[in-house]
């Protein structure tokens, strides 16, 4: 009695066919390389693609399916992960404007730093979360307060050694 071969087709197990009848099955396509066999004396079910005696000189055809119209990702997702809410320009506007100004002890940049980071941190607030940056913003207003209080320093400073200049009699 020939051997019987049992196929796997849309989850549902077909057969037995005898092994010529199963070549011509996987000849006309039927049976695809990716569909499991199992025969009498096998463990366990195989995909026909990795048994010998079904594969060897058969041209094996493997239907084109549609192309995908997506992109794989570029990294891989969580489920459960969330994504950050993009950063207010505003709050990153306020950093660079007050650490320049730190940096250089400009008025000009301080000032900017302070207006935007308050700009900033009303509208964050106002989004609901659907904007971020809100440490960023503070950053920028502490530093940009930090630079008008050392400019408001450097300018007591600068009137008290006039006051004090002009206060000091000169010797004749």
């Amino acid at each position: 009695m020939p051997n019987e071969w049992y196929f796997s087709k849309n989850l549902t197990q077909m057969g037995p066919v005898d092994e010529s009848e199963l070549r011509s099955k996987i000849a006309a396509g039927e049976v695809l390389p990716t569909d499991k066999v199992w025969t009498e004396g096998m463990a366990d079910w195989k995909v026909v693609s990795e048994v010998d005696a079904l594969s060897a000189g058969l041209p094996m055809r493997v239907p084109a399916g549609p192309a995908s119209p997506y992109s794989p990702p570029t990294q891989a997702w969580t489920p459960g992960a969330t994504v950050p809410p993009p950063t207010s320009g505003l709050a990153i506007a306020s950093l660079v404007c007050g650490l320049v100004g730190l940096i250089s002890c400009s008025f000009l940049t301080g000032i900017p730093a302070v207006i935007c980071g308050h700009l900033a941190l009303s509208r964050i607030q106002a989004s609901s979360g659907a904007l971020g940056g809100r440490t960023l913003a503070v950053v920028g207003l502490i530093s940009g307060y930090m630079c008008l209080i050392v400019i408001a320093f450097v300018v007591i400073g600068m009137l008290m050694v006039v006051l004090v200049g002009q206060s000091i009699p000169h010797a004749p």
